[in-house]
């Protein structure tokens, strides 16, 4: 008797470990980020967790004991399903091997599709039997964007190269044609036209190269006592005559003199650049461009604004990334860097930019340079 009572105890604790360590398993496969499911060998979904809510929508209670392809519906690149004729978990349990980081599109509760990279492995059990399958799915969106923006990216690069190419060799081309009497009364409007392209092409790459370095923190700041009214006044100045031609007013709110400032004054410059130049690409003819200086709490504040067309909600937060140019922006010259390299300016100096700006309405592009505590050489 005693026997049978001690056997019913341990049975007892056997299952409260057994409990425990399901318990834990379940834990863990809950805190994981990427989606996890489990099937059976009919693939019924017999385990969801919350990285896979999270990725489709699909609560758990909607998806346990259903088919996984009415609630994944697995596509591939070409929108093609898999479930039927290349589903990754009918391979992985019919070979009894694993299958890694395949992509592919899954379905969600907003019934749109999500890409997503698929690994899975089969659960095999005690006498070799496969009895069902595991997949792990991670949301690829933003790798999938950045691979997009990319291909833009490579695409505008090749048309900003290209063009500039093509002219001074069609130039060229027509210089070593001529005969010398006629290449000698034309070879000055020729050369200018050579020289501008290659202006061109030396800016763009002087772009990527400034990018890189920025951000690599490769690049030196040379920093000097300066004063931002003078810096500002020049830019101002030096932007009268496209604005003129344009039939744009340019006006500046600028102090006689300012407090000068520990800073790279080229860079600076450049930065203030940029967005002037910006600021003149997207106004209108007839509109206005203003730069503006003032300090407010031991910061120099610096304002570029513009009557443009001004910066969708959806594209605001993004201006200043990389390579990301808004709709506005899609006949304009640029591989859209421009702002990205104002932002690592200023960020370099210990300073922040930002955008205010609404369709329609304009854009204010505010850059904030801390005077009292300015940037250690670096």
């Amino acid at each position: 008797m005693d026997d049978i009572e001690k056997l019913k105890s341990d049975n007892i604790s056997l299952r409260r470990e057994l409990e425990d360590e399901r318990n834990k398993l379940d834990t863990v496969l809950q805190s994981i980020v990427d989606g996890v499911y489990t099937t059976d060998i009919d693939r019924k979904i017999t385990f969801w967790n919350k990285g896979a809510e999270r990725i489709t929508g699909f609560r758990a209670d909607d998806v346990l004991g259903k088919y996984c392809r009415d609630i994944l519906r697995h596509t591939g690149e070409s929108g093609g399903s898999l479930c039927e004729t290349a589903c990754p978990l009918e391979k992985t349990m019919s070979a009894q091997s694993a299958i890694m980081g395949k992509d592919v599109y899954s379905g969600t509760v907003w019934g749109r599709l999500v890409p997503v990279s698929v690994s899975c492995s089969p659960i095999i059990d005690k006498e070799g039997d496969t009895v069902g399958a595991i997949e792990v799915f991670r949301d690829i969106s933003g790798q999938k964007q950045l691979e997009r923006q990319k291909e833009d990216f490579y695409s505008m690069l090749t048309h900003d190269l290209k063009s500039p190419l093509q002219v001074i060799m069609g130039y060229a081309e027509l210089m070593n044609s001529m005969p010398p009497a006629q290449l000698s009364l034309n070879s000055a409007d020729f050369i200018n036209i050579i020289l501008l392209n290659c202006s061109s092409m030396h800016s763009l790459i002087n772009d990527f190269l400034s990018i890189s370095r920025l951000e690599s923190g490769s690049m030196h700041l040379d920093l000097r006592k300066s004063n931002l009214a003078e810096l500002a006044k020049r830019v101002h100045d030096n932007y009268m005559p496209a604005c003129l031609k344009k039939d744009i007013s340019l006006k500046a709110s600028l102090p006689d003199s300012s407090r000068e400032s520990l800073l790279d004054e080229k860079l600076i410059e450049r930065a203030l650049t940029n967005l002037v130049s910006n600021a003149i690409k997207f106004t209108p003819r007839h509109g206005t461009v203003s730069i503006s200086l003032a300090e407010v709490d031991g910061s120099a504040v610096m304002t570029v604004s513009d009557t443009g067309p001004g910066i969708s909600p959806e594209d605001i937060g993004l201006v200043f990334e990389k390579y990301y140019r808004t709709k506005p922006t899609a006949g304009k010259d640029g591989v859209g860097l421009g702002l990205a390299i104002v932002k690592s300016i200023v960020e370099a100096h210990g300073g922040s930019v930002a955008v205010e700006s609404a369709p329609g309405k304009g854009s204010d592009f505010i850059i904030n340079l801390p005077i009292d505590n300015p940037p250690e050489s670096r």
